[in-house]
């Protein structure tokens, strides 16, 4: 079980990327609200994605001082390509369904490896971003 102070670091920064890609990606796709080429949803995805992103490098960094996570690097390092593909087609005005869920799919198997190592991971959203309504 990984419990010292890279799993700690691992932890707090997984899961704000998980949580800014829940909240303000996935979420806004799933209801649709994504759909359109142009509008201030897509502006704000692309940026929350450019945060993920940030706080999945953070994440990654942590993992590759703990032997008992680095299982996890992998992944990470395969979820940030991801990211970086998924805040490319948001920036230029394209929410991909594949791209979409697949980096879901992606997290969801990271959560599982994480659980693993005994670390259980939960969405957590930076306080000046809004939550999702459904999730309050």
């Amino acid at each position: 079980m990984a419990t010292g102070p890279a799993a700690k670091r691992f932890r707090i920064h997984a899961e704000l990327a998980f949580g800014i890609f829940h909240h303000e990606i996935y979420g806004p796709f799933a209801a649709g609200k994504l759909a359109h080429t142009r509008n201030d949803k897509l502006a704000r995805a692309s940026a929350a994605s450019a945060a993920a992103y940030d706080e999945l490098a953070k994440a990654k960094q942590a993992v590759g001082s703990d032997r008992m996570l680095l299982p996890l690097f992998g992944p990470l390092a395969a979820l940030g390509a991801m990211l970086t593909g998924v805040t490319d087609e948001l920036h230029n005005g394209r929410a991909v369904p594949s791209t979409i869920d697949s980096t879901n799919a992606a997290i969801k198997g990271i959560e599982q490896t994480a659980a693993f190592s005994g670390i259980d991971l939960i969405d957590r959203v930076p306080a000046t971003s809004p939550r999702c309504p459904r999730c309050s």
